[in-house]
Formats: C-alpha cells, sequence, structure tokens
C-alpha cells in the first residue's frame, strides 16, 4: 500500500497537484515499481510451493475478517479510531 501511494504521490506531485515531497526516496518511483515487481514475484513462487500455497488461499478470508473487524469497532467504538484526543495535550507550564 505505501509503494503504491508513493507512486500515486509522485505522478500528482509531476503533474503539479501537490507540492514537492520533503524527502525523495532513492531511485523515486522506480525503485517502488521495483519492489511491487518483487512481491508479486514472491507471490508467484509461493503459488509453485505446495506447502505454502495455503496462505494464498487463507489470505482472502483473513483480509474479509480484517474489514468487518474494523467496521464493527468503527460502529461500537469511533473515538477508538480516531486517535488521540487533542484537548487532553497541555503544553508543560514554566513555573
Amino acid at each position: 500500500m505505501i509503494l503504491i501511494c508513493q507512486i500515486r504521490y509522485r505522478t500528482a506531485w509531476k503533474a503539479g497537484l501537490l507540492p514537492p515531497p520533503t524527502f525523495k526516496a532513492p531511485g523515486g518511483a522506480y525503485v517502488s515499481w521495483g519492489a511491487l515487481a518483487f512481491l508479486a514475484l514472491v507471490v508467484v513462487l509461493i503459488a509453485f510451493d505446495e506447502d505454502n500455497r495455503i496462505s494464498l488461499y487463507v489470505f482472502p478470508v483473513w483480509a474479509v475478517l480484517l474489514v468487518i473487524g474494523y467496521q464493527v469497532l468503527e460502529r461500537r467504538r469511533p473515538e477508538a479510531l480516531q486517535g488521540p484526543a487533542q484537548d487532553h495535550v497541555h503544553a508543560p507550564s514554566g513555573s
């Protein structure tokens, strides 16, 4: 997900839609595309390995369970997804 976001950000930046990045990753989008290709290769190699192939079958189920869990949490405790409350942060006092 991070690699895809970086590629999209760099595309939008080059189109003038976003400000320039404060940290430019070495190799830019080429390295991100290379990393995505490597991850795809790993998935293909897992598919060829009979002992590890089960992980490809289980992953979609796991992803659906994570999405359902997130939605349940969002309905029951939306404040848990908001992050820390800003009104509890106090500046240190000088005295």
